[in-house]
Parts: C-alpha cells; structure tokens; sequence
C-alpha cells in the first residue's frame, strides 16, 4: 500500500481495534468480523502519509494473534500498544471519528440507525439519554426541561 512519506502535515493516530476495527469487539473470539468500512477509513488515513498505531486493551501475550488479524484484513500500521487498559470508556481530548480526520467533518454515529439528539443532532449513548412521553430521545442536557429544574 502506498504511503505518502513527504506529508508535511503527517498525523499520528492512534486507532482502537476492539469494536472500531471489528463488529464484535469480543477479541478472545477467534472469529471476530471485521467492519471492512473503517478498515478502509485506515487505509486512506495511511496512504495520506499519516503515522497509524493501533491501541488496544488486548495484552501482549495475543501481540501475534493481534497482528496476523491485522495482516490478514489488510490493516496498514506503523506500530501497536497492545493492554492499554480495559475501561467502559475513555475520555479523551483529541479523541475523534474518522470523518473528522478524513474530511474535516463533525463526528458522525458509526451505526446509522443509531438515534441522534433533536437539538445537537448527536448520536445517543445509552447512558446519557431522556426519553420523552411521546417518544422521542434526547440527551439528559439537550431536553428542554433541563434547564427548568425538571431533570
């Protein structure tokens, strides 16, 4: 894969594997699906001269398993942090979506059927969502009784 070496703009990006590579997210199961449309995200942020680690909660006693699965599913990297520590989430300054990186856009719900705020047209995490009488889902700080004392 061609890698464009004099981008003077290069990038190190670090990419989760578990669930943003993968479908499952479950990597102690050898059969875990690849999303093939972020895997080829990668490879364009790659062949745009960008530096790619791959940084996963996975340990190290996997490493080989971990980067046969790479090889295999054609994901270009320079380098892998293998047990970066298993979390529910992380929260993180730079952290972004690959449409950010890609095309200057904001970030975007990876599942489409996902459900997205009416006000700040943000996808809704199951941990941070209201959901009205008549149906309809927001986050806790986007509902408009929010601010009025009712939440």
């Amino acid at each position: 894969m061609q890698f464009d070496e004099f981008n003077k703009n290069r990038k190190v990006i670090n990419v989760d594997l578990d669930g943003v590579l993968t479908y499952d997210g479950q990597f102690w199961n050898d059969n875990v699906r690849p999303d093939i449309e972020n895997i080829k995200k990668v490879q364009e942020l790659y062949k745009q001269g960008n530096v790619i680690i791959i940084w996963t909660a996975r340990q190290w006693s996997i490493a080989s398993l971990t980067v046969g699965w790479l090889i295999t599913h054609e994901v270009p990297f320079h380098g892998i942090y293998m047990g970066k520590g298993g979390s529910d989430a992380y929260i993180d300054d730079k952290a972004m979506w690959f449409d950010k990186l890609l095309h200057n856009e904001p970030k975007t719900a990876r599942d489409t059927n996902m459900p997205k705020c009416p006000k700040c047209n943000e996808p809704i995490k199951k941990n941070y969502v209201v959901t009205t009488t008549n149906g309809i889902t927001w986050h806790e700080k986007c509902h408009p009784d929010y601010n009025k004392g009712g939440m």
